[in-house]
């Protein structure tokens, strides 16, 4: 998921010299989860953090390379982070 969402963040920016019109690391971000869970028609139970859904959540090592020195956490996971950083994956609220 990591490397779709680093994917997806710089794959934009091929397609135009406008920086203007690249999409921002928040915009990627919601495209990987919201937006995932939409297109598959399940936003009611997948895409977000909260009660009720159910909880897909990647821990990340902060000390990872991608996010030394730590400035926007957002926008270093979307261009700088690998899936390196992954200590974690907790699927359906189990590890």
């Amino acid at each position: 998921m990591i490397e779709a969402l680093r994917a997806a963040s710089l794959l934009h920016k091929i397609g135009s010299p406008d920086y203007e019109a690249w999409i921002t690391a928040s915009e990627a971000f919601h495209m990987a989860t919201m937006g995932g869970a939409r297109s598959c028609l399940a936003e009611k139970q997948i895409g977000s953090l909260e009660v009720g859904k159910r909880a897909d959540i990647i821990l990340l090592d902060r000390n990872a390379w991608g996010f030394i020195p730590l400035h926007d956490p957002l926008r270093q996971l979307a261009f700088s982070v690998t899936s390196e950083a992954v200590t974690h994956n907790i699927v359906d609220g189990a590890s």
